[in-house]
């Protein structure tokens, strides 16, 4: 169970970083404050 929980969380943690970098090098830097407050959105959803 654990194992399988590791799992999926390293595989969330890079979908969330893959989007972060997508969203970055599309939009630039003034971006970044919605992006951050759209992941720790994402975060809360994720950990219900």
């Amino acid at each position: 169970m654990a194992a399988e929980y590791d799992k999926r969380n390293e595989e969330y943690k890079k979908m969330l970083a893959d989007a972060f970098i997508a969203k970055i090098s599309g939009r630039g830097f003034g971006y970044v404050e919605d992006v951050y407050a759209e992941i720790l959105d994402l975060a809360e959803k994720h950990a219900e």
